[in-house]
């Protein structure tokens, strides 16, 4: 079977990628589409045929931006939504804007299927909305996937106030649930306008965790049990399929951001001023700690700051995780049974902190809370005092990852979805 694949130019939307392109490109004939910049993930997989996105669309693309500019989210600094319809707004402008990118891609990636054929199944990510666009077009079997957890139409019309201030990063705590369904049905009918302005299908209110494809698969928990039985499918992540020891002596903090972004700096001030209260060892990674950035003075004898630290080694070691809450550090931290204070900046970051608190492995904190150290000192000492009860609700969420479906049976999913 021929099978096209298009990734999101993201480091972890790639490497979290490789696990199924790997198990599918045994039995199929697999095509990966991938920033140049991260080619060499995949690298180490046998006879896999990988293309690289056009340098001209990055060209393009500038060019759209341009005319978005001033709304906030992956572009702009500027964020007005003191009202309904300016949430509105912004929502659908950043719709409008992500949709006119993606055309950017389109030109490129169908002349590829011009001069080397069409596949039997184009598999995208849920950011790479063009595959989507492209399979439409040229009559394409297409499935979705995530790197991160889906947040289903279903999960949003169970809880609109909760999932529209998780998608879109809203506060909306002072608005009456009247208020609520305004925006909610603001939102889905700019959408589907947008949608029908360019011609194309109509994407799910939460695009970017949720591709809204006929069949989708993402790694992790279903959370509504199986209410989208057939159309979403979730399967174990790789992690999950060693078993490696859980060491006893954990008396270390970790703090870390990633590798894409940082915290803010007042931030790390106050999580030093927190944890420099503690008898543990911290260590702290900031990718700016060698440049001329930051100075740092009189830091205590108990924090470390480095540029880079092995996360998994560190983790091995650590009774508490400070984190901005990505997916791939929420699940080694559940694999290595470690509670995080999630500290969100974007995107799924914020459903992935909703998510810690829903299985009580540990707390959120929002950037508008943070005025001082005490917030995170006070949740270090609670999460400290209560560390066998952490623990135990650590153990049984590991358990219902182990217990997943493995990745094996996406091929068997494939060829049944190909064959109706």
């Amino acid at each position: 079977m021929k099978i096209y694949v298009y990734t999101h130019d993201q480091y972890s939307h790639v490497s979290g990628a490789k696990y199924f392109i790997k198990k599918l490109n045994m039995k199929n004939d697999v095509t990966v589409f991938v920033d140049s910049k991260f080619r060499n993930v995949l690298n180490d997989i046998d006879n896999i045929n990988i293309v690289e996105y056009s340098s001209n669309i990055e060209r393009k693309l500038r060019k759209v931006t341009k005319d978005y500019s001033k709304y906030s989210g992956a572009i702009g600094t500027v964020r007005d939504i003191s009202s309904i319809d300016k949430m509105i707004d912004e929502a659908c402008t950043m719709c409008e804007f992500f949709i006119r990118a993606s055309f950017e891609y389109c030109d490129e990636l169908e002349k590829y299927i011009f001069d080397n054929g069409k596949p039997d199944l184009i598999i995208r990510d849920c950011c790479s909305l063009y595959a989507r666009i492209i399979a439409e077009k040229q009559n394409i079997k297409v499935m979705g996937y995530t790197t991160s957890p889906t947040v289903t139409e279903g999960q949003i019309l169970e809880n609109k106030r909760k999932y529209l201030e998780l998608i879109f990063n809203f506060m909306l705590k002072n608005y009456s649930d009247k208020d609520v369904e305004t925006l909610y049905s603001g939102i889905k009918n700019g959408f589907e306008m947008i949608c029908k302005k360019y011609d194309i299908k109509s994407i799910p209110i939460a695009y970017l965790v949720d591709p809204g494809e006929e069949i989708n698969f993402s790694y992790g928990l279903d959370i509504r049990k199986n209410i989208d039985k057939n159309k979403y499918y979730y399967f174990k992540p790789e992690l999950f399929e060693k078993n490696d020891d859980i060491e006893f002596c954990k008396n270390k903090i970790y703090i870390s951001a990633g590798s894409t972004v940082t915290f803010p700096i007042d931030i790390y001030n106050y999580i030093v001023n927190a944890v420099r209260k503690f008898p543990f060892q911290s260590t702290i990674t900031f990718k700016y700690y060698d440049g001329n950035i930051v100075t740092f003075n009189d830091l205590p004898k108990n924090i470390k700051f480095t540029k880079f630290a092995n996360q998994i080694e560190e983790l091995k070691r650590s009774k508490l995780f400070i984190t901005h809450g990505g997916y791939n550090s929420l699940l080694e931290s559940i694999y290595y049974e470690v509670p995080m204070i999630v500290i969100p900046l974007s995107n799924d970051q914020f459903y992935n902190a909703e998510f810690i608190k829903m299985m009580k492995i540990g707390y959120s904190l929002d950037r508008e809370s943070l005025y001082s150290s005490q917030p995170i000192f006070n949740l270090i000492l609670e999460i400290i005092k209560n560390e066998k009860t952490y623990n135990k609700k650590l153990k049984e969420l590991k358990n219902d990852f182990f217990n997943l479906d493995d990745i094996d049976n996406l091929n068997n999913i494939v060829s049944s979805f190909i064959d109706i």
